[in-house]
């Protein structure tokens, strides 16, 4: 009987040791696909987020111009109504 007892223990000891080497192997190759995913989402964010501001800055700069070509404009047609009201007193002077 004790004989049957110890084989019984070796064996259910031997089972542990490949239940908790199995365990350490899935856990090691969790954290390694875990490790990877960070990486990966990291890597993203940052391409992301670099992205995202050079559009920003492309759209700053196209405000930028768009602005300063409706000041320009402006700036013309007041010369141009000034000159418009130049003429008609200069006309009614006359």
């Amino acid at each position: 009987y004790q004989t049957a007892h110890r084989s019984h223990l070796r064996n259910v000891d031997t089972l542990i040791h490949l239940f908790n080497s199995k365990m350490a192997q899935l856990r090691d190759e969790f954290h390694a696909e875990q490790q990877q995913m960070i990486d990966d989402f990291s890597l993203e964010r940052t391409t992301l987020l670099h992205r995202h501001l050079k559009l920003k800055q492309e759209f700053s700069d196209v405000l930028d111009l768009q602005e300063d070509k409706f000041q320009a404009v402006e700036e013309d047609e007041r010369q141009d109504f000034e000159s418009l009201c130049e003429e008609i007193k200069n006309k009614n002077m006359e």
